[in-house]
């Protein structure tokens, strides 16, 4: 048998509520409240921590080098003495003060003393200048951003493209995120891109380089995102 005095208890909160709420039902199905609450969910991601890391980077951009671009360092060379008994008639430098590095060194010194002593040097030469490429790329990637990427692209499809032209495609940059870019003004996100010798300006347009080419490789090569954000 039923117990309609249970179910009456039931039904009447649940009725209630009902009809408490359906007349704000229209305004939840309204599509322009769901056009605010999306609108409101793009500009909370600029100013969320995503925002926050965002300027950031565009900080780090204003600072960095590329360590691509180092050079060997002469206290290395100078630290070397002279007089003191050496490797196979090579001179070594006193320990590294990281033990890491002195790691790294005996390893590759016994990768070394194998090779043919004709290529010693070649080899190493090349080594160096693929760790040191990988470095600098890999040190691009953590600062650069995802439409810094699409420009590159853009230019390694397109050729050369004037200033005009590349303001332009700017400006909606400046309209989704005011915060980042009302302080990183394009002077400073081109800039940059320059700095890292990934694009030449010159005679009035920007222009991708060999180094910018390659790091388009590298992220195909790594399959590494590159949608990154802003």
């Amino acid at each position: 048998m039923t117990d309609w005095a249970g179910v009456l208890k039931t039904a009447i909160p649940v009725g209630g509520l009902i009809f408490f709420f359906w007349p704000v039902r229209k305004y939840i199905d309204n599509p322009s409240l769901h056009q605010w609450v999306s609108k409101f969910r793009g500009r909370a991601a600029v100013k969320t921590p995503v925002g926050e890391a965002a300027i950031e980077i565009a900080e780090q951009q204003a600072s960095s080098k590329n360590p691509a671009d180092a050079t060997l360092p002469a206290a290395l060379a100078e630290s070397v003495p002279t007089s003191t008994a050496a490797i196979d008639g090579a001179a070594v430098l006193p320990p590294a003060p990281r033990i890491g590095v002195q790691i790294l060194e005996h390893e590759l010194r016994e990768q070394i003393d194998a090779l043919d002593p004709n290529i010693k040097l070649a080899v190493s030469i090349r080594a160096l200048a693929e760790a040191r490429l990988r470095a600098g790329h890999e040190f691009v990637y953590n600062r650069i951003f995802g439409s810094q990427i699409i420009a590159l692209k853009a230019l390694n499809q397109r050729g050369p493209i004037s200033e005009a032209e590349a303001r332009k495609e700017f400006e909606p940059l400046k309209v989704q995120f005011p915060e980042i870019y009302e302080k990183y003004p394009f002077e400073g996100w081109a800039g940059w891109l320059q700095r890292m010798d990934l694009v030449t300006f010159q005679n009035g347009s920007y222009e991708i380089t060999q180094l910018g080419k390659d790091f388009l490789i590298y992220l195909a090569e790594t399959g590494l995102m590159e949608n990154k954000p802003l």
